[in-house]
């Protein structure tokens, strides 16, 4: 039995596996870029933040190592410009701690507040970058655009994730107009409805 296999036959798989081993490490390089971790600690050091990029936004909050609560699906929709906070491409990151003492006009609390947290800028393509800011008592975020036109926020997306059994003090209302006169009820996070 004779064996007839042209030599451009045999060329083809080495051509295929050669170009293989050349793509796959820079598609891998490639998604890697798109797809990061950012980790910011709390100025005491006990909150700490992470955020994911890639596909989306997300972010997890950990106290003393311990999961206390998170959000997904961080996003914006403009009217004009689209949905940001998807497909995220991170290009620069900018890291820094801020600590003063304000003198609120009108103390309802207190007539001194200290303001002191450290803060993650997310710089984005598409013109926006996601702030973060970690407190010793919490964080928080925020969009920011550079759009050069002025534009309509039609939606802000996020689902915020707690721990199984988290209870809160959730004031029931009617409508988005308030009295701020309800009375706060005990519940399950799961079970506080949308609306």
């Amino acid at each position: 039995m004779e064996l007839n296999i042209s030599a451009d036959k045999l060329k083809k798989p080495l051509i295929m596996k050669k170009l293989f081993f050349f793509l796959f490490p820079v598609l891998l390089i490639t998604v890697s870029g798109f797809a990061r971790d950012y980790h910011l600690l709390s100025p005491d050091n006990h909150l700490k933040l992470i955020v994911y990029t890639g596909d989306g936004i997300r972010f997890v909050v950990f106290l003393a190592d311990k999961f206390i609560a998170g959000a997904d699906n961080l996003s914006m929709k403009f009217t004009e410009k689209g949905t940001i906070g998807k497909n995220v491409v991170v290009n620069k990151t900018i890291k820094k701690e801020n600590q003063e003492t304000l003198h609120p006009a009108v103390s309802v609390k207190s007539s001194v507040i200290e303001n002191h947290y450290r803060e993650l800028s997310l710089i984005c393509t598409n013109n926006y970058r996601i702030v973060f800011r970690i407190y010793n008592d919490g964080i928080a975020y925020r969009f920011e655009t550079t759009f050069s036109d002025s534009v309509t926020v039609e939606k802000e997306g996020v689902q915020y994730l707690f721990p199984k059994h988290t209870q809160a003090f959730y004031p029931r209302e009617e409508s988005f107009f308030s009295h701020n006169e309800r009375a706060y009820i005990h519940l399950d996070v799961p079970d506080i409805q949308p609306g």
